[in-house]
This record gives C-alpha cells, sequence and structure tokens, in this order.
C-alpha cells in the first residue's frame, strides 16, 4: 500500500518519470527479498533446533515453564484454526455474495414523464408498478387485457426479453424509431 502511496503522490514530479521502471522493479522485488531473508532465517532455526542443546539453553535462557510451552502451543492452533475458519469464510463469501445480491436486487424503472425513479414489484407488470410508486398514467387496454398505449424504452438487458409478438412488432413499427422500444 505504500508504494501505491508513493506512487501516486511522486507522478507529478517530472523526474519521476524517468525513474518509474526502477521504482516499479524495487516496489515488485522488496516483498520479495523480505519473505527470503525470513526464509533463510527459518532454516538457520531448523538447524539449530536440531542441535537437542540449543533448545534447551534457550529454553534456560528465557526461562520457559513447560506450562507457558504448553500454553503457547495451545494458542498456536487455536489461532491457526481461527485463520482457516476466517480463510473458508472468506471463500465462501466469494461464492454466497453475488447469489445473494442477485436475488435481492432490485429493479428500478426510470419514469421519464416525472423523471423519477420507481420499483418494480415482484410478480407485478409495469403499469401496476407505475401506479404502486404513485405515478398516474393512463392506459388503454384491448379485449385481452393487453395495454397499447404504455411504451418502454430498455435500457440494459434488452438481449434476455423474449421476442415481441408479431402484433407488438406491427404496432411498433408505426410509433417507436428504435429496436429497443417495447409495449407493456
Amino acid at each position: 500500500m505504500a508504494c501505491i502511496g508513493l506512487h501516486a503522490w511522486l507522478r507529478i514530479y517530472p523526474r519521476y518519470a524517468k525513474v518509474i521502471n526502477t521504482a516499479l522493479a524495487f516496489a515488485v522485488f522488496l516483498p520479495k527479498f523480505a519473505l527470503v531473508g525470513h526464509v533463510a532465517v527459518g532454516n538457520h532455526i531448523l538447524e539449530l533446533a536440531k542441535q537437542t542443546e540449543w533448545g534447551t539453553s534457550l529454553f534456560a535462557k528465557i526461562a520457559s515453564q513447560p506450562w507457558m510451552t504448553a500454553l503457547s502451543v495451545a494458542r498456536e492452533t487455536n489461532f491457526q484454526i481461527g485463520f482457516m475458519v476466517f480463510l473458508i469464510s472468506l471463500l465462501a463469501a466469494q461464492y454466497i455474495l453475488p447469489f445473494v445480491r442477485v436475488c435481492t436486487k432490485k429493479l428500478r424503472l426510470h419514469y421519464e414523464p416525472r423523471n423519477k425513479i420507481a420499483e418494480l414489484k415482484p410478480y407485478a407488470t409495469l403499469i401496476e408498478s407505475i401506479r404502486a410508486a404513485g405515478f398516474p398514467h393512463a392506459a388503454v387496454f384491448s379485449e385481452r387485457d393487453r395495454c397499447y398505449t404504455f411504451q418502454f424504452r430498455i435500457g440494459k438487458g434488452f438481449e434476455g426479453l423474449p421476442t415481441a409478438s408479431e402484433q407488438e412488432i406491427k404496432i411498433l413499427s408505426r410509433v417507436a424509431e428504435t429496436r429497443t422500444v417495447r409495449l407493456a
């Protein structure tokens, strides 16, 4: 994070443009060098731990009691279990949250005459949702409860809609200029 902040700060200076590649290499390899140092020290401690007297002298220096060692091991085990539970919950959330967002996402209709937004009600028609939002809208229905006066323009998701019927295409050819306009 510090490298990102430094880059954002230094990019306004003209001289930084000359050394940006070197700075990038430094930002990428510095954590790797730190990791190599940790691994080297870990390997050195493993070699020392193979010698029995080194461990005994180390515990004698710090005046470690057997209960302290047992407590440290128990806490380390609990930490590892907790960390694994945390990682598994992150992975599970990565797959569950998109599903929850899709299920709880509310569809919205931008209502042009009043320049307002109406939330679409589940299992309701567009006209019912607009009227439920408090926007009066005149509609003329045919004998099979189909409205031919209510046109709507689709901004996103047009590909997912079923194709228009022949009657709808006939009416739209007279009143609409684009293919993203449909009848309610």
